[in-house]
């Protein structure tokens, strides 16, 4: 398989997730609070709320012979716009629970039987400032497996 088509198999099952934001397949290098809105934000009157998906890392072992077994380390980032008094720290960690939810639907699933899906694991959960604006901050990290054909 490659990358790309798991890149791609995790961004249509957090987009499925119902509320979930707009979701993108890397990680962008956001500067402006304009860039900002233009890749989180649905419409003007929505609030900042998205997903980038990464990979962290990638180790590949012997399988067999002409076989080895990639194990990757993808990082699924979450941005949701921060407003204490109407807490949204609860909405975001509600969200955070259902893209969980569907990611784990995977450990059966297996994004079409082309990977080996293991549980999803919540990294971290912090408001932090991102290009100047509060936001949530969430880290869900998804370790997949894969076999690769050695030439």
């Amino acid at each position: 398989m490659s990358l790309a088509v798991l890149r791609s198999a995790i961004k249509a099952a957090i987009e499925s997730v119902a509320n979930v934001g707009l979701v993108h397949d890397y990680e962008p290098y956001l500067k402006t609070d304009a860039e900002l809105r233009t890749f989180f934000q649905v419409s003007d009157a929505a609030a900042i709320l998205g997903w980038t998906i990464t990979r962290e890392r990638t180790e590949e072992t012997d399988e067999f012979t002409e076989v080895d077994r990639d194990s990757h380390l993808m990082v699924i980032r979450g941005y949701a716009a921060l407003n204490g008094q109407a807490a949204t720290e609860k909405a975001f960690q509600d969200t955070i629970e259902a893209v969980r939810a569907r990611l784990r639907q995977e450990r059966v699933n297996r994004f079409g039987n082309l990977f080996d899906v293991h549980p999803p694991n919540v990294r971290t959960v912090e408001a932090r400032e991102y290009v100047g604006k509060g936001v949530h901050y969430c880290e869900i990290t998804l370790a997949c497996d894969e076999e690769v054909t050695v030439p």
